[in-house]
């Protein structure tokens, strides 16, 4: 059966609008998202943030471990975080535009096809600067145009193999383009999500049992999956919040499971929708202080800061001593990237907020 690859992710769905906390009712104005053909503004979900905000974090601990100690160390406790992506992007599909997008608005499609395009184009365009820049990656691997033109059918397609950086980041924005051109049959037909939902899986299934792995078929599934969870009313998904300690239970059998059967497709979709929701309760409960903050700003800035994280332990890798102990070089890389992206986000806020060009610029990539 085939596996998911443990490789980094992101989607910034809305990176604007209105933040509501689930458990205290708060809402905090940002720069408000208007979605022409809506009703009203969406507004964004403090959890959902401080979900994708925990989810960087992982990931600095994930590369950390790679770049420091080496790629032999086995990561499968950590397996859930590419899946995990490109469930909350369908969450946020489902909740942000299906749910309150308008039947026939041609503008909520055109905004979605248009954020996979520029998700397609930071992945090509990050994977080719980082061709040029450098001749081999953290593990030692030939980097260079002529690697990424060779192997381009298993980079954009099957999404097979090891073979570009942000790898998740295709597999986001095939969902982003699917979900605009279905999206009017979505509304119009409601067994239709659910009906592609089950087909995808079953799909997954039949290529896993004949031995075909299609990683990027196998994500995007996971990504219509986060699609019918975002169609939950956010009244239930408040009311949710209360069973945190179930689904902490949930998520300590799921790490035993892993121990025993390690990676399979299926238990990795349990563990994904498990390890998510146990962060998004967190998210719910965890209330307005300056540690939660800081973490639903990574979220609300998740691409940049994942950029970032990886450009800073690119620093690290060359300027740390090889020689010495991997435990102390591990938390160095953590703390020092942890921080530099903290600091980064809340700068760019800030510049964010005081500069109409630098807000502008990064919307254009970003937005």
């Amino acid at each position: 059966m085939s596996q998911f690859k443990l490789t980094g992710g992101h989607s910034d769905l809305a990176d604007t609008g209105r933040l509501i906390h689930p458990a205290k009712g708060l809402v905090r104005d940002e720069s408000a998202l208007q979605v022409t053909g809506e009703a009203a503004k969406p507004a964004r979900n403090a959890a959902v943030d401080f979900t994708k905000g925990a989810l960087v974090l992982c990931m600095v601990i994930y590369h950390s471990v790679n770049y420091m100690v080496g790629v032999h160390v086995d990561l499968k406790y950590l397996s859930f975080l590419p899946p995990s992506f490109i469930l909350i992007s369908g969450f946020l599909i489902g909740k942000v535009y299906l749910a309150r997008s308008r039947t026939g608005s041609f503008a909520v499609q055109r905004r979605l096809i248009v954020r996979g395009l520029k998700l397609l184009l930071i992945f090509t365009a990050l994977n080719l600067g980082a061709a040029l820049l450098f001749s081999k990656n953290y593990n030692g691997r030939s980097l260079g145009v002529d690697g990424l033109l060779d192997n381009a059918v298993d980079i954009y397609l099957t999404g097979n193999g090891k073979r570009a950086i942000f790898e998740v980041l295709v597999p986001i924005s095939y969902l982003l383009i699917l979900a605009a051109l279905l999206l009017n049959v979505f509304q119009t037909r409601k067994w239709f999500l659910p009906g592609l939902c089950g087909a995808l899986f079953a799909t997954v299934g039949i290529l896993g049992h004949v031995g075909a792995a299609f990683e990027n078929l196998n994500l995007i599934a996971v990504g219509i999956l986060g699609m019918l969870f975002g169609c939950v009313p956010d009244r239930q998904l408040a009311a949710g919040v209360r069973f945190v300690g179930l689904v902490a239970i949930a998520y300590i059998g799921y790490l035993y499971a892993v121990s025993v059967w390690g990676y399979v497709y299926w238990l990795q979709v349990v563990g994904v929708c498990v390890s998510a929701a146990l962060l998004y309760m967190v998210g719910g409960k965890s209330g307005d202080n300056v540690l939660s903050r800081r973490v639903i700003w990574l979220g609300q800035y998740s691409l940049f800061a994942y950029i970032l994280q990886i450009a800073v332990l690119q620093v690290l890798i060359r300027v740390l001593p090889r020689a010495g102990d991997w435990e102390v070089k591990f938390a160095l890389s953590v703390v020092a990237t942890c921080t530099t992206i903290v600091l980064a986000v809340e700068l760019l806020r800030l510049v964010r907020s005081r500069s109409r060009a630098v807000d502008f610029c990064y919307r254009v990539v970003f937005g």
